[in-house]
């Protein structure tokens, strides 16, 4: 069987990516520094974004939202290359 894993921002969640029980770890996974620090620093970048997006009278992801959204997919994507077939990964978005 699979384990399931959600690659998801939360505001400041340092570590995005999330089983059914709630955040974990990367350092466990096997995955690449390089990308462990892509996810961080992605994560990190959309909690800036997203706290300017909820101080604004409009909720409406800025345009910078949703260009970090569209990268969390491709990290997940990303994620799934690097874990292969024993993981099954799944992208939220900011609007899931």
């Amino acid at each position: 069987m699979r384990r399931k894993l959600r690659v998801m921002w939360d505001y400041d969640a340092e570590n995005p990516i999330w089983d059914r029980r709630g955040g974990i770890g990367l350092e466990g996974l096997g995955l690449s520094e390089e990308l462990c620090v892509a996810l961080r620093q992605w994560s990190a970048a959309l909690t800036q974004e997203m706290w300017e997006v909820i101080q604004t009278d409009d909720e409406a992801l800025t345009p910078e939202a949703q260009r970090l959204d569209e990268e969390g997919q491709r990290l997940a994507e990303r994620v799934q290359a690097e874990l292969g077939d024993r993981y099954a990964i799944r992208y939220v978005g900011v609007d899931d």
